[in-house]
């Protein structure tokens, strides 16, 4: 007696429960119930190792307000009024003076003072000390930058902004120092012109940091052998600048004279102009009664001091091309009305 093909002789089997791969099809819906188990617990783990890490940052936060009470509590000065603290910053951090850059300042100098970012330290010390130095306006009106290579461009952006910020309606004193930049592109390149063109597309957000967003809020702007084109951008957005310092801007790689691009008689509120080192002579407003000359053709000193009726106060130091003699020996002059 023959058996069905159906059935499995030895252990009575079906075949119809076999797959056509030959295994039984309860084994592969076991391992799919068992992969659904264990997708449904990793994204169960998944979820609860999320829920810590906002438990972690809400207790980070949490302890770092405890700490920051703390410092408070114990700081000798917290029983300061916040007026008296500002009145005492203000005073460990003056205003930087730039009235003097144009005789004190000599190329190649770069020199670094730590008073000039003083606040920055004082902000570190404590929470109460930080919120307070950000809100005494009067410490963010002054600020030097300087451009080379160890300062990232978007830093000195990101810094500028802050001090704009933090200003808030006072106007702003500025110092842009390009001389270690000038010297580390300018020299022994075999490709000056290209060179010129990448740099200047480098600096472009701090260009438009300070000529574009920040423009009608300077007061005093120095600037320390900058790029020969950024001289155009001394125009009538500078509406409440009254100071301009100009330090020997760097060689251009082009065809157009600096004459060309150096023209201040459309900023509206400019009073006091210092020129240092400078191969030619912009013409300047009307509205300026200080003009302060250094290392200039005595040529285009008499010149000035010719053609500007309206000056009160002239000086110039160190000219070139001819050799004036004062009654008491200095080498410059200076008329007042």
């Amino acid at each position: 007696m023959s058996m069905p093909t159906s059935k499995c002789p030895q252990c009575g089997h079906h075949l119809g429960h076999t797959t056509r791969m030959g295994y039984p099809q309860f084994q592969t819906i076991n391992e799919s119930k068992a992969l659904t188990l264990q997708q449904g617990e990793i994204s169960a783990l998944q979820s609860e190792a999320r829920r810590l890490e906002g438990l972690i940052e809400a207790l980070t936060r949490d302890r770092s307000a405890i700490l920051r009470k703390i410092n408070h509590i114990q700081a000798t000065t917290s029983h300061l009024p916040v007026e008296v603290l500002s009145s005492i910053f203000k005073f460990a951090r003056p205003p930087i003076d730039f009235s003097t850059r144009y005789v004190d300042f000599r190329l190649g100098d770069n020199v670094y003072h730590a008073g000039e970012n003083f606040h920055h330290t004082l902000a570190a010390v404590c929470y109460s000390w930080h919120q307070i130095i950000l809100s005494t306006s009067q410490l963010w009106t002054t600020i030097t930058l300087r451009v080379d290579r160890r300062s990232l461009i978007k830093n000195l952006t990101s810094l500028l902004g802050l001090y704009f910020e933090r200003a808030r309606g006072f106007p702003i004193s500025i110092e842009l120092d390009f001389n270690g930049e000038a010297v580390t592109w300018g020299v022994d390149s075999m490709k000056p012109i290209q060179v010129h063109e990448e740099y200047l597309s480098l600096i472009e957000p701090l260009k438009t940091a300070l000529f574009v967003d920040g423009a009608d809020r300077i007061r005093h702007l120095v600037l320390i052998r900058p790029p020969t084109e950024w001289l155009l951008l001394l125009n009538e957005k500078l509406t409440q600048c009254t100071t301009a310092t100009i330090f020997y801007p760097m060689k251009q790689y082009s065809d157009v004279d600096e004459k060309d691009f150096f023209n201040l008689v459309t900023m509206p509120c400019l009073q006091r102009v210092e020129l240092v080192a400078l191969r030619d002579l912009p013409t300047i407003p009307d509205t300026v009664t200080t003009l302060h000359l250094r290392d200039m053709a005595f040529s285009d000193c008499y010149h000035s001091l010719v053609s500007y009726t309206n000056l009160v106060n002239f000086e110039m130091i160190g000219y070139s091309g001819f050799e004036l003699l004062l009654p008491d020996g200095r080498s410059g002059r200076t008329r007042e009305e």
